[in-house]
Parts: C-alpha cells; sequence; structure tokens
C-alpha cells in the first residue's frame, strides 16, 4: 500500500466527508462504510483516521439528517417525489437524536431551526388546506405530537392541524 500525502489524505477525507452528506436516508450506514473503507478495506487507501477527521465525518452525518428532515418540513417539497414527509421527519428526527446522544455531541441551533421550519410547514398547512388543497400530512396526530414534544414546540401547535392528520379526518 502506498503512502498517502497530506494533499492527497485531505481529498479522499473531504470526499468522505460528501459521500457521507450526500447519503441520503442512511448517513450512519455511510460513516461506518466510510471507516471501513479508509482503514479496514484491504482494497481502500489504508488512512486511520484521526479523531479531527472522525468528527468531520460525525458532523456530516448530523448535516445529512439536517437535510432530509429539512427536505420533508418544506411545503415547497410536497408535490417532489423526493417528498416523505412529517413521519419520515419524525423517523429521522430520532434517529439524529439517538445518534448525538451515543456520540455525545452537541448541536446547537439546529433542533431549534427544525422547530421553527415544523411550525411554519404546519401553519402554511392550514392555511393551504383551508384554501381547498389535500393535507399532505402523512402521520397520526399521535407521531406529530410526540415529534414536537421532541422539539419543544407541543404547546405550538396550532389546534386545527388535528383534523389534518390521517386519522383524524
Amino acid at each position: 500500500m502506498e503512502k498517502t500525502t497530506d494533499v492527497v489524505r485531505e481529498d479522499i477525507i473531504e470526499d468522505e466527508v460528501f459521500h457521507i452528506i450526500k447519503a441520503g436516508e442512511l448517513p450512519e450506514v455511510a460513516y461506518h462504510s466510510t471507516l471501513y473503507h479508509l482503514s479496514g478495506d484491504p482494497e481502500g487507501p489504508g488512512i486511520v483516521p484521526v479523531q479531527e477527521e472522525v468528527n468531520k465525518f460525525k458532523w456530516a452525518v448530523v448535516e445529512c439528517y439536517k437535510n432530509i428532515i429539512f427536505r420533508d418540513i418544506t411545503p415547497e417539497n410536497r408535490q417532489k417525489r423526493r417528498y416523505r414527509g412529517l413521519q419520515r421527519a419524525s423517523i429521522n428526527l430520532n434517529r439524529l437524536l439517538r445518534f448525538i446522544n451515543k456520540e455525545g455531541m452537541v448541536i446547537g441551533d439546529l433542533l431549534e431551526e427544525i422547530s421553527m421550519k415544523t411550525l411554519f410547514f404546519l401553519q402554511n398547512e392550514i392555511k393551504e388546506c383551508s384554501e381547498g388543497k389535500a393535507s399532505s400530512i402523512n402521520c397520526s396526530y399521535e407521531t406529530l405530537k410526540k415529534f414536537t414534544e421532541k422539539l419543544k414546540i407541543s404547546h405550538l401547535i396550532p389546534p386545527d392541524i388535528k383534523e389534518l392528520c390521517p386519522n383524524e379526518r
């Protein structure tokens, strides 16, 4: 195995960060795949990541989760094929929280950002449904309530939202 130069190493690390961020619904799988590819795979580059590089990979997982949660709480995405709805946003928030807790990470303002986008999504949903559009909420009221509780905004959910949930219509 050839020894990598610092420049080549940086390129390889950045490629792996990009790979994790673009992993779609499975950023943690991509994270573990990256660690194996770099140091365990006989056909890999033979790089043992230092803690700073591992941290970059962990933050890439957080960034990927952020992207997929934002995708599913952005009203403009509702008509797009990639949209998965509040049900998936809830699942991915649970995965994100489990990952950051397991890794001992602090994600700063990200939860507040998700909270604000969720509130905007819900208010927009009520407005558009009152104008005759069909609800795009694809989770039960109970799931929505748990999702917003984790975001510490359940007390801010508009009361009208319950009737827009599938099992409540």
